[in-house]
């Protein structure tokens, strides 16, 4: 699998890349060289991880880009498709934030350098869907033939995205500067939105943000944009009606404010933001007008619309979070209860019922999943991995596991077996023979001698039994008993000696450790 942020150095030496130069190369065919490896896929890009998923279809991939011919289109998981996203998207946000704030300057400069900037490169943007390829819908294959990407990108959002990198500021409907007319063209720039939503997907993807995450910073986003937006709403509307409209004065005074020369952008900016919101959130105008003008009813009730609609969605949106943050707390829940209904039917006593809930709170913790359907899930080497990382610390305090082989130990940890004991379970019995070895994973253990008086606790870390593996069948004549809910991992002697079968050399170290023990004890 390619992850270039979890694998490991490799110091295996890579293979020659497919455009390798002569070293009479000149400058210009180097750095040629170098901009065509750029449009080709990369090990770090996560659609590289996700769909390619190895070393050896990456180099399929790039080879076949070479082969054809198309070696100048860029691969969506190409490194110049992501850097090109990331600057598109960023000046994409940067001057949707921008524009509104033109409508509230005295005289706005219809050729603003900065909103001309952004639509050139709006245009070169364009140009770049066509040399751009694509993913098919089922992710099967990476189209990257010109013509399929034309027709693609014709089919899709091309005259949309022509018309919002027109420079239509550019025209003003009135010359008139202290009602600005030529930001009302700023309208036809929104449905750049979508290019830049889409943009700014494939960045969020790159970070390995989880779902919950990428969802609550979407909509934070939107929430900027879309009050900001509707600031400019409640600014630019009233300020094209003016030229045609003799507009009562409280309503000019209202999206205006009081015209003096103080009345800086941000005054007149909050202001206005101030009662777009309140209109938005349905609470209307904090004073009344007195006489109503057609144009300011069409607008409150668009606002009042928008409003309910981006509300509506918001609360939708973190509801399916909540519901999804909380769909294993219902399945639990829910499979609790017909639990509490079968052992009702089956009228066991309450301190049964009791342990059966408890064990429940403690297996799942309040979280429903099916361990067994995982286990079935996932390899052999990923469940070695969850045990080595889950048991390994409880093994390095033991001491005749010291200095043991790294394969061993693995042996040794899944061979281990887990045991869960409910509080006041006897774990070893005084009179009977140990058989194997004990670790306590967590939980509290009291350890009991032949009179029954309690002479120690075990907890978390600690173990018991050990020569047991070496030599089993001896009875320590202490009784173990669980204090609370304990997790305890169990090693047989069987089960260790099948594991040193390999390892003839530290069978006799380890049985001359045994003469050793018993002169010590």
């Amino acid at each position: 699998m390619l992850n270039s942020k979890h694998d490991g150095i490799c110091t295996i030496p890579k293979p020659p890349i497919f455009l390798d130069l002569p070293p009479t190369a000149s400058v210009f065919q180097r750095v040629l060289c170098k901009l065509r490896y750029q449009m080709l896929p990369c090990e770090w890009h996560h659609g590289t991880s996700a769909f390619l998923r190895s070393r050896k279809n990456l180099l399929l991939e790039r080879r076949q880009q070479l082969s054809s011919g198309f070696s100048m289109i860029w691969h969506p998981y190409s490194p110049m498709k992501y850097y090109w996203d990331c600057i598109v998207g960023t000046l994409m946000f940067v001057v949707f934030i921008y524009m509104p704030f033109q409508v509230f300057v005295d005289c706005p400069n219809p050729s603003d350098p900065f909103i001309l900037l952004c639509d050139a490169i709006a245009f070169i943007d364009i140009g770049s869907n066509f040399i751009t390829g694509y993913t098919e819908e089922d992710h099967k294959r990476v189209v990257l033939r010109p013509g399929m990407i034309a027709r693609n990108y014709l089919k899709g959002t091309f005259f949309i995205d022509l018309i919002a990198a027109l420079p239509l500021q550019l025209y003003q409907i009135f010359d008139n500067c202290k009602y600005p007319t030529n930001t009302a063209m700023f309208i036809f720039k929104l449905p750049r939105l979508k290019s830049m939503e889409r943009k700014w997907l494939n960045i969020q993807k790159q970070f390995e943000l989880s779902y919950v995450t990428t969802v609550l910073i979407s909509v934070l986003f939107r929430t900027v944009l879309f009050y900001h937006w509707m600031t400019y709403f409640h600014y630019q509307v009233p300020s094209i009606c003016s030229h045609f409209y003799d507009m009562d004065r409280n309503w000019v005074k209202r999206f205006r404010g009081v015209r003096m020369p103080y009345n800086t952008v941000f005054k007149k900016y909050t202001a206005n933001l101030y009662l777009a919101c309140g209109l938005c959130i349905g609470a209307g105008y904090y004073t009344p007008i007195g006489v109503y003008v057609i144009p300011e009813l069409l607008l409150t009730s668009f606002m009042g619309i928008m409003g309910l609609v981006f509300f509506i969605y918001c609360f939708t949106t973190v509801l399916r979070l909540v519901m999804y943050k909380q769909h294993e707390s219902f399945l639990f829940y829910g499979k609790l209860r017909e639990l509490e209904e079968y052992m009702s039917l089956k009228r066991l006593p309450k301190l049964l019922r009791k342990k059966i809930v408890l064990f429940l709170n403690y297996q799942f913790n309040g979280g429903y999943y099916n361990e067994e359907l995982i286990l079935k899930t996932i390899n052999e080497q990923i469940k070695q991995d969850i045990n080595m990382h889950c048991c390994k610390k409880l093994l390095d305090n033991v001491p005749i596991f010291n200095d043991m082989p790294i394969a061993l130990m693995n042996t040794v940890i899944f061979s281990l077996t887990r045991v869960l004991y409910m509080p006041g379970e006897t774990v070893v019995k005084g009179e009977e023979p140990l058989s194997c070895m004990y670790l306590i994973c967590s939980g509290t253990v009291a350890v009991m001698n032949r009179t029954g008086k309690e002479i120690a606790h075990l907890r978390d870390g600690a173990f018991y039994g050990e020569l047991t593996l070496l030599e089993p069948g001896v009875s320590h004549g202490t009784t173990i008993i669980a204090l609370e809910i304990t997790e305890i991992y169990t090693l047989t002697s069987g089960q260790f000696q099948a594991c040193l079968m390999p390892y003839p050399h530290l069978r006799r170290r380890l049985a001359a450790l045994l003469p050793r023990r018993h002169t010590i004890e």
